[in-house]
């Protein structure tokens, strides 16, 4: 069982956050990971331009002094991203990171871009996963001789949350690797809604949409599927909810119609997928490529999946050298690369620390849950009292495959204990009650979200609360 440390967001006059936060530092000892000399890779996203909820570069300056006085080489690092934004090029991405206070004069540490100028910069590394048996990783990830992951925990469209594997997995993928962890999405468009402003061609990295004619004459977005590598970048970045997401892969049969293909996959697709078949059945009816467009159908798991182990390739020879820290405060519903910052979905929690990337994420992941959710976000009527508040807000994702997944390949332990390090008169009696059972069993709490979950329609078999359950719970 692993050991996750926490310190609660509340704080007074008598005990300040950053002194709670020095006091997780001591706790989750660095020293355990960190030696003289040795380059320390603290992996954290700078955000993008426009976002406001990225982590303050306080937090990053806590861990830079800590590591700097245990005598190691601290630098702060990132890879380039996928999609034509701020950060897609190192040039631009230190710029962006500079804008956003991530300078020398405020953390201490200087700025590294992990996969070089255009993000080609890896070496291949290999992993034992079921969908890959190599990763192309950030070359500067592979050439630190330690990592920390410091997680901003919040939403995310895909994963349904982001946090230490995340970080790690996405975070360390260069621009091939991170290709080949999207490549089971395909966005759709749906004219009647798409208010032709041309944002998300400007934004695709394949230049794989283009603007036709559409309803009324007007000009809507047009995705060509066989260029697109299913980043999905758009469907962020759509401002009028013009794009879906529709989770595909190739069938390995090209000799079924589009009705046998969708009667083939009924039984094991979800009802809301089905839906979404038919939908664009109905749309794409005289689209000679429909067939193309259908073929097979996936869910959001897969790619989760794919970003554990690629998670676990970024820690290729240094599982005995990492650290994972996430601050759990403006849980906002969308992840930092957006340009933009929603409203929080939960009040401001604290900050979980530990040497188990697994474990944190779901400690972390358990804690949002058991918190009362604001009226005032993203999260539906029913999801403020939801113990689903990601899937909540993303259309029934489910975020833990990426945690199941995890602890199956031997990136971490679903299993784990959390510490609470908050001083005695801080503690409020609903704190300590809801922290005692953290502590009986952190995998009970998360594998009882998994069976709750089974009512949500994206579970896939592989997340099968029946088939996880009696093998992890003893």
């Amino acid at each position: 069982m692993s050991t996750v440390f926490f310190v609660s967001s509340r704080a007074d006059s008598r005990e300040s956050n950053l002194v709670k936060y020095r006091r997780l530092l001591e706790n989750l000892d660095l020293s355990r990971i960190v030696s003289k000399n040795d380059l320390v890779a603290i992996k954290l996203s700078f955000g993008e331009r426009g976002n406001l909820a990225y982590l303050r570069p306080s937090y990053i300056r806590g861990v830079v002094d800590v590591v700097k006085n245990l005598g190691g080489r601290p630098f702060l690092t990132d890879s380039n991203t996928l999609y034509v934004g701020g950060r897609n090029n190192s040039r631009d991405h230190t710029i962006i990171a500079l804008e956003n206070g991530f300078g020398y004069e405020a953390t201490g540490a200087p700025i590294v871009i992990a996969d070089g100028l255009l993000g080609l910069d890896h070496r291949s590394v290999p992993v034992n996963g079921i969908h890959f048996s190599e990763a192309k990783i950030a070359t500067a990830a592979l050439d630190a001789d330690a990592i920390i992951s410091l997680a901003h925990f919040k939403g995310h469209m895909i994963c349904g949350f982001g946090g230490a594997i995340k970080n790690l997995g996405m975070g360390f993928g260069s621009h091939a690797g991170k290709r080949l962890m999207h490549s089971d999405y395909r966005p759709e468009v749906s004219p009647s809604e798409c208010e032709g402003c041309a944002r998300c061609r400007e934004w695709c990295p394949e230049k794989a949409i283009s603007m036709v004619s559409g309803p009324d004459d007007h000009k809507v977005a047009k995705i060509d599927h066989d260029s697109c590598i299913g980043c999905c970048e758009c469907a962020v970045i759509c401002t009028g909810g013009a794009l879906e997401i529709s989770y595909m892969r190739r069938s390995q049969d090209e000799s079924l119609s589009a009705a046998a293909l969708a009667r083939k996959l009924k039984e094991r697709l979800p009802e809301n997928t089905r839906k979404r078949i038919k939908d664009l059945k109905a749309r794409y009816d005289t689209d000679l490529k429909w067939r193309e467009r259908l073929r097979a159908v996936s869910d959001p798991a897969i790619v989760q999946e794919k970003i554990a182990e690629y998670a676990a390739a970024s820690l290729y020879r240094k599982q005995e050298k990492f650290a994972a820290i996430n601050v759990i405060v403006d849980v906002t519903p969308d992840c930092d690369c957006v340009g933009w910052s929603d409203n929080p979905i939960v009040p401001n929690i604290g900050i979980a620390a530990s040497l188990d990337p697994v474990s944190v994420d779901a400690a972390s992941y358990d804690l949002v849950n058991d918190a009362i959710g604001y009226a005032r976000s993203a999260l539906t009527d029913a999801g403020i009292a939801s113990h689903q508040k990601f899937a909540a807000v993303h259309n029934g994702v489910n975020p833990l495959a990426q945690l199941i997944h995890g602890e199956k390949i031997g990136l971490g332990e679903l299993e784990y204990k959390l510490v609470s390090l908050d001083s005695a008169a801080r503690k409020s009696k609903r704190t300590m009650r809801s922290l005692a059972g953290h502590s009986r069993s952190g995998t009970t709490r998360t594998m009882a979200n998994l069976a709750s979950y089974t009512n949500y329609s994206q579970t896939r078999s592989s997340v099968d609360a029946e088939k996880i359950l009696p093998s992890t719970i003893s």
